[in-house]
């Protein structure tokens, strides 16, 4: 079975998430973080086979998450994304 991250501050956006996979659930365990920081406590502690992530969150933003997994479990693939439109995240 395959474990699913999914991190963003928004928790109605987790439920949706997290619902629509509920069908599938002989499939996949599906994690939910609301910042980085939650989701690198459950990196460290589950084996995690994909994360999606926002990108602008609190505490530890999906950047920070991805700077993270891209040095110390580069290994898992990842997705980003956001509902923000700004230049700024992309510098």
């Amino acid at each position: 079975m395959k474990n699913i991250l999914f991190v963003d501050d928004e928790e109605t956006l987790l439920f949706i998430l997290e619902s629509r996979f509920e069908e599938y659930k002989d499939h996949f365990n599906i994690f939910t973080a609301r910042n980085g920081k939650e989701a690198v406590e459950i990196l460290e502690s589950t084996v995690i086979d994909f994360v999606l992530t926002d990108l602008n969150m609190p505490e530890m933003d999906g950047i920070e998450l991805l700077i993270y997994l891209g040095t110390t479990l580069p290994h898992i693939p990842t997705m980003a994304m956001s509902a923000y439109n700004t230049p700024e995240l992309l510098e």
